[in-house]
């Protein structure tokens, strides 16, 4: 199955064993550059709602934030995103992700649990 699609099937509650089975849902640099910008926006537009109690910038940080996010799934991943089963830990996964890559640590974390870009999708 293509992406880790067949063990987001079974629930998990642990982060660590979370991680790598996200790492593989979002395989493709693409995925993840849309991943990177969906959390900056979604943490700058929230953010900035929350300090000038602006509550529609609120609302655009969910949908604006998790609207690229999705659609990256669609668009380059082929797959199904985590958010639905996994909600708090695919929120964690995504902060961690663009931490990891906007720290340069990323890379480690893709080659430990030995992650590649799936090939192109048909």
């Amino acid at each position: 199955m293509p992406n880790g699609e067949q063990e987001t099937k079974r629930p998990t509650t642990d982060f660590a064993e979370f991680w790598p089975i996200y790492l593989r849902a979002h395989s493709r640099p693409r995925t993840r550059a849309a991943h990177y910008v969906a959390t900056v926006y979604g943490l700058v537009a929230g953010l900035g709602g929350l300090f000038t109690a602006t509550w529609w910038l609120i609302a655009a940080a969910v949908v604006g934030g998790y609207g690229i996010a999705i659609a990256s799934h669609a668009m380059f991943e082929k797959n199904k995103p985590l958010i639905f089963p996994h909600t708090i830990m695919a929120i964690g996964a995504d902060l961690k992700m663009t931490l990891f890559w906007a720290t340069g640590r990323l890379q480690g974390e893709l080659e430990k649990y030995q992650i590649h870009q799936d090939p192109a999708p048909d």
